[in-house]
This record gives C-alpha cells, sequence and structure tokens, in this order.
C-alpha cells in the first residue's frame, strides 16, 4: 500500500476499531499520520485487499524492530482485520505478512489477536500455523 491509499483504509480500520472495542476515539487523521511515518522511516509493514474499485475490503499492518535483547528483527502484527462479508480473504493477509517479515530478515513474528474478536479459534489457528503463546497484553484506563 502507498502513502496516497492510505486513506482508503479508514472505513476498515474504524470497523476493526469498534469491532475489536478499543478504548477511547477513533481517530482518523491520526491513523493516516501514523502509518505515514512508519512506512516513510521504513519500518512499517502494511498490505491491503480491495476491490475492482480500489475499496479496501481488508488489511494488515505491523512493524519491524530490533529485539531489545538480541539485535534480531522481529515483525509484530498491529493490526489484522477484514471486512465481516469478505473473512476469506484473512489467510491471504496473514501469509503475505509472514512472506514480507521474511523478506525484510525478521527472525520472529509476532501475532495478536484481541479478546473480543475470537480468541479461541485464533489461538487454534495460530498454533496450527507454527505460533506459540508468549505473553498476555493488559490494558488500563489512565
Amino acid at each position: 500500500m502507498t502513502i496516497a491509499e492510505l486513506p482508503k483504509l479508514i472505513p476498515g480500520a474504524h470497523s476493526f476499531f469498534e469491532e475489536a472495542k478499543l478504548p477511547g476515539e477513533f481517530d482518523a487523521r491520526n491513523c493516516v499520520a501514523t502509518w505515514t511515518g512508519l512506512l516513510t522511516s521504513g519500518i512499517g509493514i502494511l498490505g491491503w485487499e480491495s476491490d475492482a474499485q480500489g475499496t479496501a475490503l481488508g488489511a494488515v499492518g505491523g512493524v519491524i524492530f530490533p529485539d531489545m535483547f538480541t539485535g534480531e528483527l522481529r515483525a509484530m502484527e498491529a493490526f489484522w482485520y477484514v471486512l465481516p462479508q469478505h473473512r476469506g480473504l484473512g489467510l491471504k493477509l496473514f501469509r503475505w505478512f509472514e512472506r514480507q517479515a521474511v523478506a525484510r530478515n525478521a527472525r520472529r513474528i509476532i501475532m495478536v489477536h484481541m479478546e473480543s474478536l475470537n480468541p479461541d479459534k485464533l489461538a487454534v489457528f495460530y498454533q496450527r500455523s507454527g505460533y506459540v503463546p508468549l505473553e498476555r497484553s493488559y490494558i488500563k484506563e489512565a
């Protein structure tokens, strides 16, 4: 995805935000600005699937960064979302993210899932795909 195409992600990003029940208020301008910075710096990885009219149906995004303890590169998914009526595209986006991580020399790939979005099914999927559980995250409003 190019920086010029980023605004096409906003409807899906907003849907992800709502479906995942993320805290705060969705800010489309901030979303575009953040991804612009990540892509410009070379840290961000962002892929998407669209229909013939260029409407985003799903996307996956993350960052590549050196591990603070080993220096080895890690790829960490920040979001992976497909509009409900197009969920069949999810596997294609997942595989794309893995390929991009390997192509950019990441030694480890970290995938996450929201507790509000099919956690049991995703846990089984990840484990069948060779991932092992590593940590749980907790969030608290400050």
